[in-house]
């Protein structure tokens, strides 16, 4: 029963991360501002200059960093985790093949659970700060 509840909300969760992928692929796109490390290398800023922006600023510019890889690494995780089960329903592997997949699809599927409870901690940790 437990495998036949995985496989009927499966597509739900196939198609509620494409929404969510398209829904929030323009507020988490990278820009310059996202890479203040990059910058500073850019500008070459000495030891004995003063920082452009406050502290509390730039720990908030690194969540929101960690926030946009979080969701990046959660819309690339699932590739794997959809197109390992999908391509283990057609008689094109063996049975290596087959283990190899659903190996893929149980790692996957447990990386892309870790980085999502990353994610949403991220975010929960940014609106307490608010």
């Amino acid at each position: 029963y437990l495998l036949m509840i995985h496989a009927t909300f499966a597509p739900v969760f196939a198609g509620c991360l494409a929404v969510l992928a398209v829904m929030w692929a323009h507020n988490c796109r990278f820009n310059g501002s996202d890479w203040p490390w990059l910058q500073r290398i850019v500008h070459r800023e000495t030891a004995n200059s003063e920082p452009v922006t406050p502290k509390h600023i730039v720990k908030m510019a690194y969540a929101t960093l960690l926030q946009r890889i979080c969701f990046w690494l959660i819309v690339v995780l699932a590739l794997p985790v959809i197109l390992s089960i999908v391509l283990s329903m057609f008689a094109l592997f063996g049975t290596k093949g087959q283990e190899f997949l659903l190996d893929t699809h149980r790692y996957s599927a447990l990386l892309l659970a870790l980085i999502i409870i990353v994610h949403t901690y991220l975010i929960i940790q940014a609106k307490l700060k608010q």
